[in-house]
């Protein structure tokens, strides 16, 4: 069994290369979305949407990952497109080796978050 820090890494791997198999592999069917220019329910949704974000990612540099339980905080740099890097924490919940939740902040002045 995939401990949580594990399930996390395959989840920014696969988010990263946009890499919708790799992130079916990992999201809960009832996996939930919440990020400050998007939200997403269920894992077709969140598939979707995941896919279009890795699409813009350029780099991304985790910094610190924190796994507690079932929880896992990953702070990155994440850049997109030729942009500066963004400091980016995200959180996850893992279920067994499945992702429930996924929450993201960032400063989203200057993209669609306005």
């Amino acid at each position: 069994m995939a401990s949580t820090e594990q399930v996390a890494e395959r989840f920014h791997a696969a988010l990263t290369a946009a890499d919708a198999d790799g992130l079916q592999e990992v999201l809960a069917d009832e996996v939930t979305f919440e990020g400050p220019v998007a939200t997403a329910s269920g894992v077709a949704e969140c598939v979707a949407g995941l896919v279009e974000m890795g699409k813009m990612i350029s780099g991304d540099q985790v910094e610190v990952r924190l796994a507690d339980g079932g929880n896992v905080l990953t702070w990155s740099t994440v850049r997109a497109g030729g942009g500066p890097g963004r400091p980016t924490v995200t959180w996850l919940r893992v279920d067994g080796e499945r992702i429930t939740a996924i929450r993201t902040v960032f400063d989203a002045r200057g993209t669609d978050g306005r």
